[in-house]
This record gives C-alpha cells, sequence and structure tokens, in this order.
C-alpha cells in the first residue's frame, strides 16, 4: 500500500474509532478507611484467568492472547514512566493488578458476577476499584482508557494535596493524545480534548466559570477542559509540582500559582481558551481516538492531520 494511502487509512479508522471508543469510566473509591482485600480474595479472582504477566509496575491477568499481553504489558510499564517524567514523581506501592476482558459484555459481565457492579453507564470501557488495588477493562478499550483509570490510583497516592476537581479532571486529561515510541520511551503530545466530553458541554462551553470549576462544583469534562488550559499555558508540569509540594505561593489556588497570576488576571485568557474551542467545535468533533504509532515518521504524518484540526 503507498505510503499517503496508508496514511489516509490510518486516519479514516482512527476517526471511526473515536466515535466507537468514547467512553465513561467508573472509579470505584471507598468511603471508608482503605482495607486492601485478603490475599485468599485475591488469589481467587485471578485463578479465572488462563494468562498471568507480571512486568516491573504490574500485574496482568487475563484469557487473550499471550503475545497480545506481553506487548500490552510492556507498553503500559512505559506509560508509568512517562507520567513519572512528564506529570509528577509517582508515590506509590507497586504493583497494579490489572484484568483485560475479551470485550464489553464480558467486562459487565464479570464485573456484575465477580465485583458486585449492578449498574454501568450507558458507555462502559473500564473501571478502578481501589480494595482491588486493581483496574478492570478490555482488550479493544484503547490506550485513553488505560492512562485515564490508572492515574487515579497514582494521583490518590503521590498528589494528597490535589484539589477536588483535579482528582477527577487530570484523569481525564489524559484520555486523548497521540505518540510513538523511540529508544524504549514514549514520546506524547497531550492537550486534546475527547470530543464525547466538547459535546457533553454543548450549549454553555463559552460559559464555563472557572471559579465554580475551581471550587469542586464543575463536572469531569469541565476539570478536564481546565486541564488542559494549564497544558496550553505551558504550566501542566508547574501545576503538578505545585500540587505534589502543596505550595500556593501566596495565591488562593493551585491555577493561580503555577500561571502567577489572579483569577482575574487569569479570566481573559480562560475565555479565550473557550471561545477558540467553541469556535473549533465542529472540528473537534473530528480529533482522532488516541493512538500509539510504532514509528515517529508515521506519527509526523498523522500530526500533519490532527494538528490541522486543533492546535
Amino acid at each position: 500500500m503507498p505510503k499517503i494511502t496508508k496514511t489516509v487509512h490510518i486516519i479514516r479508522k482512527a476517526i471511526l474509532l473515536s466515535v466507537l471508543a468514547a467512553s465513561v469510566y467508573v472509579y470505584f473509591h471507598p468511603d471508608t478507611v482503605f482495607v486492601p482485600v485478603a490475599a485468599s480474595q485475591r488469589k481467587k479472582l485471578d485463578g479465572l484467568f488462563l494468562h498471568h504477566l507480571t512486568t516491573k509496575y504490574f500485574v496482568f491477568h487475563s484469557n487473550i492472547p499471550r503475545e497480545k499481553l506481553d506487548d500490552f504489558g510492556r507498553t503500559s510499564d512505559l506509560f508509568i514512566d512517562l507520567f513519572n517524567r512528564d506529570f509528577f514523581r509517582i508515590d506509590y506501592k507497586f504493583p497494579l493488578h490489572a484484568y483485560i476482558l475479551p470485550d464489553v459484555p464480558e467486562l459487565k459481565k464479570f464485573m456484575q458476577e465477580k465485583m458486585g457492579v449492578q449498574t454501568f453507564p450507558e458507555i462502559f470501557a473500564g473501571a478502578y476499584h481501589a480494595l482491588y488495588r486493581a483496574f478492570f477493562t478490555h482488550r479493544n478499550a484503547g490506550w485513553g482508557t488505560f492512562t485515564h483509570e490508572i492515574l487515579h490510583p497514582l494521583v490518590d497516592s503521590s498528589l494528597p494535596a490535589v484539589p477536588s476537581w483535579a482528582v477527577e479532571g487530570i484523569p481525564a486529561f489524559a484520555e486523548r493524545f497521540y505518540g510513538y515510541e523511540k529508544d524504549g520511551e514514549l514520546r506524547v503530545q497531550w492537550g486534546y480534548p475527547s470530543p464525547w466530553r466538547i459535546q457533553e458541554l454543548e450549549g454553555r462551553l463559552a460559559r464555563l466559570n472557572l471559579e465554580e470549576i475551581l471550587s469542586g462544583s464543575g463536572s469531569v469534562s469541565e476539570a478536564s477542559l481546565v486541564c488542559i488550559f494549564i497544558y496550553k499555558q505551558g504550566k501542566w508540569k508547574s501545576f503538578l509540582d505545585l500540587v505534589q509540594k502543596n505550595e500556593k505561593n501566596g495565591y488562593p489556588t493551585f491555577l493561580e500559582a503555577a500561571l502567577g497570576m489572579t483569577l482575574g488576571e487569569v479570566e481573559p485568557r480562560w475565555r479565550e481558551f473557550l471561545n477558540d474551542l467553541e469556535r473549533k467545535k465542529s472540528d473537534l468533533y473530528r480529533l482522532p481516538t488516541t493512538k500509539i504509532f510504532p514509528t515517529e515518521e508515521e506519527y509526523n504524518e498523522f500530526m500533519t492531520y490532527v494538528n490541522g484540526i486543533f492546535r
């Protein structure tokens, strides 16, 4: 297949998957004191799967082909290294357990019969369960599901001072990205909104109140946009560093501390950001799904298309 034809094919396929993979993630976190499940309970759960893989950071359990599980495990470890490099210093007692089911029906069945979960969002792709220190997903969920779910325990353990809006905002920020692997590392471009989250804010996108979101009264989709806004201001790492150190430098919020501005001073930039999203809304719906490319060349060709939609 000619290279340009192959690239167009990949783009078209990614756009289709973007619609199919729009997912809602569930985070099961106990309101009571954290008490891990007993080893016997874990062993019973693990015994339901044929394949088990221990990596640097994870223990995977699945019935998918072993070679697919090996590939998933290797890339998953690279994501933890990436978060440690690009987000915050990870302070977590690994390993994390991961249960990968074949598809959505099997995932729902497993969560109902084995985990006691009886209700699900309309679109369901995965869940993190704090008592089991594990996330549950299916093989076709995509890396956006993985990054969202895996960031929940990492944020909980590494950022004890995280503001309430960012508990979900940070994982949601990491749902949509594009990258490639080089020299044993993932190189990733962040800062893209999930199209289905933009659609969720239809009719009120340009009017979102930053102060209300920071107070914790906003939705997950709103919080994810605040994170993208911080990233677009070039202050993402500074913001996370301040949260990890619990330092606000005399400001009421971590956002103000990261930007070195009061909310009143930030407001014009926030409005400009939202207005730009509103203008590009129809284009944002065409953003391809999260993707990791095997080569830098394919990534660069693909990003020419993506950057034509959203910068």
